[in-house]
């Protein structure tokens, strides 16, 4: 019986784990950041062992006295151990901030240094003051998504660049499934078919390599 039980423990870690791009019946893809989470420093990324009280972990354990909503957002989003429901739609990093949005509604904000969490519904669940553990958190998100993202979780094969364009450190590539990536004046900016902004951050030095690679420089 005991192990049968760890059997059924270790399955159930193994299928909760990867969550990445959802495609939606319009279209839309969605980037799940469960996948994301382990490039972040162990203790930084909000999970559920409850450890880190700045977190905003669902467990009730906020230091903002915010607990019924608080659950909710928690479970359904960003915080649990094994991994958000609901896929990431829109990052934007700054040098000051950084804010996450999410398929359901749901969002994250860093923001003249507080940390906001907001419902669903737009409500406010969580407001306080920002620690370096939720810019960790946040900025591993932005700065592990990129279109390698995108074509490694396609089902329809590889996806191909039928464009690229490379003027110094400015570098603009469109791929075969629509989506395009940017990088001016030191801001990497990802889009999807619709000309949609998935991703908006200060450009780092992997990409300018990368996208160079990819251009052919």
């Amino acid at each position: 019986m005991a192990r049968l039980g760890i059997g059924i423990a270790v399955s159930f870690l193994y299928v909760s784990m990867p969550i990445t791009i959802i495609q939606h019946p319009n279209g839309q893809y969605s980037i799940g950041p469960a996948t994301l989470l382990a490039k972040s420093s162990p203790g930084s990324d909000g999970d559920g062992g409850g450890d880190d009280g700045n977190s905003g972990h669902g467990g009730g354990h906020d230091d903002d006295g915010v607990d019924d909503e608080g659950n909710e957002i928690g479970d359904n989003n960003t915080n649990k151990g094994n991994g958000p429901r609901s896929g990431i739609t829109k990052i934007e990093l700054s040098q000051t901030g950084v804010e996450v949005r999410y398929a359901d509604g749901s969002s994250e904000e860093i923001k003249k240094g507080r940390y906001i969490r907001r419902s669903t519904t737009g409500k406010t669940v969580v407001s306080r003051r920002a620690t370096g553990a939720d810019f960790a958190r946040l900025r591993a998100r932005a700065n592990g998504i990129s279109i390698d993202s995108i074509r490694r979780s396609s089902n329809s094969g590889e996806t191909g660049v039928n464009g690229a364009t490379v003027s110094g450190n400015n570098i603009r590539l469109t791929y075969t499934n629509g989506w395009s990536e940017e990088i001016s004046t030191g801001q990497y900016t990802l889009r999807d078919q619709y000309n949609r902004i998935v991703v908006s951050r200060p450009t780092s030095k992997s990409d300018i390599k990368r996208m160079r690679q990819i251009a052919g420089q």
